[in-house]
């Protein structure tokens, strides 16, 4: 039989121990750059303890009467359950300040900075052709991307990509490969609608047999143009692609901002992005935090700048974005391939925003030796939108901001009609 003793002693014991553990628990997946209202809920239980912690000691050394401690005791409890609840509401009442994961209702928040030194641990039992810089997801594995407007389920093939095994299109003559991030993958809608899926359907109704294509998905949500030139190298340039599609877009100079360009690549296969402020963690977890550091200290969101070190990051990315665009010329030129750069658009510059990436473009479309495709001004010249910015949302999940099934399959279609003209896809008439 338990004895009284033992029940009042676990009850004491146990509160503190539980404490302790999911603390430890949530430290090591905060280090790693993911969070939730749990890492919330603990950091305001840790200001409680700290603050009970202090007033006992105030009160051994009689800095303050017993009325006056009693008092900050009620204030800082109160102050403590208003900034909580406040919390709350910002999070999941407004959604203020919120980052991708937490407007698509995801429990988990994943910090740009951080994750990499998980990965840096876990992706050397899985590395690629004994590669542990690549980023491919791991391989015949399986995910259901859930948000807030979708569902859709992702198989992975042995290579890491969400599409069918490479072995399949080994001996196409005219092997298309499209490379870029979330985008590509097929994030939004299902793998087998994806863009290149829409293209290689639409390009083919009209060629004969012997100038169709086959399409491999060498896309990756996460990633940039930088992974994408040494995922393809590794995995995907043995297979002899005919033609590579690149598609870049405003996400990668805030990648690159955080992860710089070829130096993030390190020895023994790791890899270091830029170090974040100390107090990056503490962003993650709270949403006043972050409102402190952005709007009073004047920082900008996720990238921890000033904004005269911010324009400059920026500037700095899209070199990098151009060098390592002419760095996929030299290879294609190597490797006798035809590279074309699309440039795809966010739904806020299709809506009329900004063309972040527009100085990029004009760079890469003056140039007669590359052959680039601009999004922006084929879906806004296309019949659904018909000129019109107020229609873009048609093509987009509003809160997610990726392309929705309809917009993909016009993504596909232009496409096709731009393969077509650029005719990159000839008869062999040499037999």
């Amino acid at each position: 039989m338990i004895s009284r003793k033992f029940v009042l002693l676990a009850a004491k014991k146990l509160p503190p121990m539980l404490y302790l553990l999911l603390m430890a628990y949530h430290l090591y997946w905060a280090y790693f750059g993911v969070t939730s209202i749990i890492t919330t809920i603990l950091l305001y239980i840790t200001a409680w303890l700290f603050i009970t912690w202090a007033l006992r000691l105030a009160n051994r050394l009689h800095l303050f009467s017993p009325d006056a401690l009693a008092n900050i005791r009620v204030f800082s409890g109160s102050s403590l359950i208003f900034l909580f609840l406040l919390e709350l509401f910002l999070k999941y009442g407004l959604q203020w300040k919120a980052t991708y994961f937490e407007k698509n209702g995801q429990f988990y928040n994943y910090s740009p900075y951080r994750t990499v030194l998980h990965r840096n641990t876990y992706k050397r039992f899985f590395c690629l052709n004994g590669n542990c810089w690549l980023v491919n997801n791991r391989p015949f594995q399986t995910y259901t991307d859930g948000k807030t407007e979708y569902n859709y389920l992702h198989c992975y093939n042995s290579i890491g990509f969400a599409d069918k095994e490479p072995l399949a299109v080994i001996d196409c003559p005219n092997l298309t490969v499209a490379l870029g991030d979330s985008f590509t993958e097929s994030v939004g809608t299902h793998q087998d609608s994806t863009w290149l899926k829409e293209m290689e359907r639409s390009y083919n109704n009209h060629k004969p047999v012997s100038e169709q294509i086959c399409t491999l998905n060498g896309g990756i949500s996460g990633n940039d143009v930088v992974y994408a030139y040494m995922s393809f190298k590794e995995t995907l340039l043995p297979y002899r692609p005919k033609t590579v599609l690149l598609a870049i877009n405003t996400s990668d100079i805030g990648d690159i901002i955080i992860r710089g360009g070829m130096e993030r690549f390190k020895p023994g296969g790791r890899v270091q992005y830029r170090q974040p402020p100390l107090w990056e963690m503490l962003c993650e977890t709270s949403i006043i935090f972050r409102h402190f550091i952005h709007d009073v200290l004047r920082y900008y969101t996720t990238y921890y700048y000033k904004q005269a070190e911010y324009e400059k990051a920026i500037q700095k990315a899209k070199d990098v974005i151009l060098n390592t665009i002419y760095d996929f010329k030299k290879l294609s030129e190597k490797e006798n391939f035809t590279l074309v750069v699309v440039f795809n658009p966010y739904l806020d510059e299709l809506s009329g925003a900004a063309q972040r990436l527009q100085d990029v473009y004009l760079r890469i479309s003056r140039d007669t030796s590359l052959l680039s495709i601009n999004l922006y001004d084929e879906f806004l010249n296309s019949p659904q939108l018909n000129g019109q910015n107020e229609k873009a949302v048609a093509l987009y999940w509003p809160i997610d901001g990726h392309n929705n099934p309809a917009g993909y399959r016009l993504w596909g279609e232009i496409m096709a009609e731009c393969l077509a003209d650029y005719d990159l896809v000839k008869t062999d008439t040499t037999n």
